[in-house]
This record gives C-alpha cells, sequence and structure tokens, in this order.
C-alpha cells in the first residue's frame, strides 16, 4: 500500500481547515455578532481539527497495541 488512508484523510482535514480559516479570516463579520476573528477561528477551525487529530491518533494508538505480540 502506497499511502495510509488515515494520514490521506487528516491531511484533507487540514487542507479544508487551511481554506475554511482563511476565509474566515478575510470574510468580514456578521452585523450583531459579538465574538471577533480568533474566537471564529477556534470555534470553526482549531477545535474539530483538534478532536479529529485526537480521534486519528487513539485509533492509531489502538490499533498499534492490537498488532503488538504479548
Amino acid at each position: 500500500m502506497l499511502i495510509n488512508r488515515r494520514i490521506a484523510g487528516l491531511v484533507g482535514v487540514f487542507f479544508v481547515a487551511v481554506f475554511h480559516g482563511y476565509k474566515i479570516i478575510n470574510s468580514p463579520l456578521p452585523a450583531g455578532v459579538d465574538t471577533d476573528t480568533a474566537h471564529a477561528l477556534g470555534y470553526y477551525v482549531i477545535f474539530p481539527v483538534a478532536i479529529i487529530v485526537g480521534v486519528f491518533l487513539y485509533i492509531t494508538w489502538q490499533e498499534k497495541k492490537d498488532n503488538d505480540p504479548l
């Protein structure tokens, strides 16, 4: 197997997160919103990516633990 599917998926997540963050930074805030750009980036980009990376690491760790002989 040339490319690990999980790593390819993680690269896709980072790719979408970068473009989503770029869109948040370069778009004006909606009227009536009391939040700032840093809060929007943290809530809509950084937090979901952190959860996805955490799940990725947990699944990789579990798979490695299952494949190790006793």
